[in-house]
């Protein structure tokens, strides 16, 4: 099976493509180093899943069944943990945000969520900071 890592970076086309469709000021709501950061990391994020499905059909192609392959795909995109969106996880971010960490969406700019992928990206933030937070201690 092919083992060869892809490329993290994206191509020098789509970071000038980016570059010139990014705000110039915050006035749209998003600073330019937020809007350039978010391209790359959905860009990675594509680029991870296509990998793992690559690895995938390798795997059928290379005669493992299909629970195989899936096992090898899971295992390859394990950094890509799922969203948490159960009432409890949400009931421990908000008493993570009462015990102190109240204004750390608007600090983010990750508040007024008017989509289900703004509310994700909130819910995403608070668990890398809450993760942070327990790794300090």
């Amino acid at each position: 099976m092919n083992n060869k890592a892809f490329d993290h970076i994206p191509p020098i086309e789509l970071r000038q493509q980016w570059r010139a469709e990014a705000p110039t000021c915050r006035d749209s709501g998003v600073s330019r180093e937020d809007f350039l950061m978010n391209k790359a990391a959905q860009w990675a994020q594509r680029r991870t899943v296509e990998a793992g499905r690559e690895w995938l059909k390798e795997a059928r192609n290379h005669g493992f069944g299909y629970a195989a392959g899936r096992v090898m795909a899971s295992n390859f995109l394990a950094g890509m943990t799922p969203l948490d969106k159960s009432d409890a996880a949400d009931a421990a971010r908000l008493r993570w945000m009462l015990s102190g960490n109240g204004y750390f969406l608007e600090e983010e700019g990750l508040c007024g969520h008017s989509s289900d992928e703004e509310t994700d990206r909130g819910r995403r933030a608070i668990d890398r900071r809450m993760e942070e937070e327990k790794d300090d201690v």
